[in-house]
């Protein structure tokens, strides 16, 4: 038989295929049929999409579910429910747990969408908390379950921590690896000498007394310290960042 790790890149393969029709539609939806089939092209062969599925990272989960919810904002906009709010909820909750992100896009998305579906406030507030709630009660059970094997409040989950920590440091702000992310747990250990140098230095989990919340709690100072001890160079950083984004920065490097 197959591995479970060739399963899952070809579970993830078709439900790509899925993700392919849903931006299909969402372009539809949005500017006509002709920009729906534009759209779905450039789903099909965006890296973006299929590395992750052959990676099995988590966007191969959480594009199809913010495209779904996407579409879902249309369709409550078009006809505004309850039922249809709660829906728009419950995608928004399943994407929460894929990618923590998705907690912005949650307010971005709602708020104004229930703010726009009617005229009187009780009926905007009603709309919104129904949304809002149920991706609540679709997140709260891992959240709970988190609570109880982290020891403390960890909504999703503790990746931002080490995100913020490996974009953070002297090697990611400058040279060739300018707007990147960094480990040097590989070549330093974990013990290293300050943000600058260390960047995301890992987990010393031999620890007896190691604590994934505290450890990551730790790695998320560090790496908004050096952003806060460097304003003066995030513009640029951010603007690479966006530019290595769309492949417009070293694209041959």
């Amino acid at each position: 038989g197959i591995s479970s790790v060739t399963a899952q890149r070809l579970a993830l393969a078709g439900l790509g295929g899925f993700t392919v029709g849903l931006v299909g539609f969402l372009g539809r939806r949005a500017g006509g049929r002709r920009v729906g089939i534009v759209a779905a092209v450039i789903a099909a062969v965006s890296p973006m999409i299929f590395l992750s599925e052959s990676i099995l990272m988590a966007e191969a989960l959480s594009v199809p579910l913010v495209t779904l919810a996407l579409l879902l904002a249309y369709r409550a906009a078009d006809a505004p429910g309850l039922a249809r709010f709660a829906a728009l909820g419950a995608v928004l909750g399943a994407a929460i747990l894929t990618r923590a992100e998705a907690i912005v896009l949650a307010g971005l998305l709602v708020v104004p969408l229930a703010w726009n579906s009617a005229a009187d406030t009780r009926t905007r507030l009603a709309r919104g908390a129904a949304a809002l709630g149920v991706a609540f009660a679709v997140v709260a059970p891992w959240t709970i379950r988190n609570a109880v094997r982290l020891d403390g409040f960890v909504p999703v989950s503790t990746n931002a921590a080490t995100l913020v920590d490996g974009a953070n440091c002297d090697a990611t702000y400058h040279g060739r690896l300018a707007g990147l992310w960094r480990e040097t747990f590989s070549t330093g250990g974990a013990a290293s000498p300050d943000q600058a140098t260390a960047c995301f230095e890992g987990f010393s989990i031999s620890d007896p007394d190691f604590s994934e919340r505290s450890a990551a709690a730790r790695h998320l100072r560090a790496g908004v310290g050096y952003a806060l001890d460097h304003p003066a160079e995030l513009p640029r950083v951010a603007s690479i960042r966006v530019l290595r984004t769309f492949g417009l920065w070293q694209p041959t490097a």
